[in-house]
């Protein structure tokens, strides 16, 4: 009888095993809410950089498929760019700092600027960094090694 019973549990055990399909669940893009986003050409193929409160940036094609993790901030990314001639993405974020990446995600080099930055943008030749802080007005001129070259209250 213990045989029996034995057998017919196993079996049953089995059968429902068998019936159910094993899904791998992996988590897919940002895991918080994106706060900029910005389109960029590369080789003639479009693809988007976006940046999160999850504290990473990444780079997508257009089938919404991740190609670049950039990791390396500890608080939400505020601001993504891209110096298309020198393929370089600009990140700024509440830790205070911006961080300037190859398309490997590799960082390049942390700027710690004396002031909190809200966006940083590339000026259009690239040569510069702009940026505007949280709330108090000012917009500054950064070169690429973080030495701050203009400074323009705006209250």
């Amino acid at each position: 009888m213990r045989t029996f019973l034995l057998s017919f549990f196993l079996t049953l055990f089995t059968s429902q095993a068998l019936a159910q399909k094993p899904q791998l669940v992996l988590p897919i893009g940002h895991t918080k809410t994106v706060y900029d986003a910005k389109f960029i050409e590369l080789d003639g193929e479009t693809f988007v950089l976006t940046g999160s409160s999850d504290n990473t940036a990444k780079l997508w094609n257009l089938q919404g498929e991740e190609i670049v993790n950039f990791k390396g901030h500890v608080h939400e990314i505020n601001t993504v760019d891209f110096y298309e001639k020198e393929g370089i993405v600009l990140t700024s974020s509440a830790d205070s700092t911006m961080m300037l990446w190859d398309l490997t995600g590799k960082k390049i080099r942390t700027i710690n600027p004396d002031e909190d930055v809200y966006k940083a943008k590339f000026a259009q030749d690239g040569k510069f960094i702009y940026t505007q802080d949280d709330g108090l007005g000012v917009l500054s001129k950064w070169d690429f090694n973080g030495k701050k070259l203009t400074r323009i209250p705006l209250i």
